[in-house]
C-alpha cells in the first residue's frame, strides 16, 4: 500500500514512517511538508493514501481527489479520538478513524474493501 506522509509536524512525520514502515504491506512513498507541491508528490509517487493533519484534510480532499480519483487521505488529529478518512465513489464521502497505529493501519488496509460512509474504521482493533 503505497502512503505519501505529509504532516506539518516532522517529528509527526517521522513517527508515521517509523511506525508504518515496520508492516511490511505498507510502503512510505515520502514524507513531506504539506506545503510542498503535493499534487506532483501523489502523481509521481503514485500513493494511494496521502497522511495529513486533520485541519489540512477537507483542503486536500478538495484539491486532490478530483485529480486523483483512487486517493483516499487520512486526516489525523493531534489531541483527539477519531481521525477522518476522505475517498471519492461517485462523490467525496468521509469516515471516522480511531486515532491510534491500529485505527490508521485498519484504515489502510480496509481500503481494498469498500469503505461505508458513516462507519467507524479500526474501532474493534483500537478498543
Amino acid at each position: 500500500i503505497p502512503v505519501l506522509v505529509a504532516n506539518r509536524s516532522r517529528l509527526m512525520r517521522e513517527l508515521l514512517r517509523s511506525l508504518l514502515t515496520e508492516h511490511t504491506d505498507i510502503e512510505i512513498v515520502d514524507a513531506v511538508e504539506p506545503e510542498a507541491n503535493l499534487a506532483e508528490h501523489v502523481s509521481r509517487s503514485h500513493a494511494r493514501f496521502l497522511i495529513v493533519d486533520f485541519q489540512d484534510g477537507a483542503r486536500f480532499c478538495n484539491a486532490l481527489i478530483p485529480k486523483f480519483q483512487d486517493l483516499k487521505i487520512l486526516a489525523i488529529p493531534a489531541k483527539k479520538t477519531f481521525s477522518r478518512i476522505y475517498w471519492a465513489d461517485r462523490g467525496i464521502h468521509s469516515q471516522r478513524v480511531v486515532t491510534s497505529i491500529e485505527g490508521v493501519l485498519c484504515a489502510l488496509r480496509e481500503s481494498g474493501w469498500k469503505l461505508q460512509s458513516g462507519a467507524i474504521v479500526g474501532l474493534q482493533k483500537a478498543s
